[in-house]
């Protein structure tokens, strides 16, 4: 991350997950598998989740939701499909610009916005 600036941490079992260890790299890589859109795709705002037709949309919402309480998974979930967002996400964070502008759950989010 040389030039970058950060200024929120993201941890997985109590560590930064910014700053592997040796000792637990390998087990959390067992543990975490990050599931990338198509790069080229999500430069597109034609072509996203809500490109999706509208019923493979919602059993992948629901597969997703399934899976979470079948095996306790955490999703981070990144969208500007706010219909999706308010379906699959427990806490939501509004970014603009790179910086965080509200992070609260999501039903506080959305009944009672900070921003417009």
């Amino acid at each position: 991350m040389r030039g970058t600036h950060r200024t929120a941490t993201v941890t997985f079992d109590g560590d930064d997950v910014w700053k592997p260890n040796r000792r637990n790299a390998k087990a959390f890589r067992r543990r975490v598998q990050p599931v990338f859109q198509n790069p080229y795709g999500s430069l597109d705002p034609m072509y996203s989740v809500s490109a999706l037709d509208v019923v493979v949309q919602a059993q992948i919402l629901a597969l997703l939701t399934e899976l979470r309480a079948q095996l306790g998974l955490t999703y981070l979930f990144i969208s500007d499909d706010l219909a999706v967002v308010r379906q699959i996400a427990d806490d939501v964070v509004v970014m603009c610009r790179g910086r965080v502008l509200e992070h609260a759950p999501t039903g506080e989010v959305f009944q009672r916005p900070r921003d417009e």
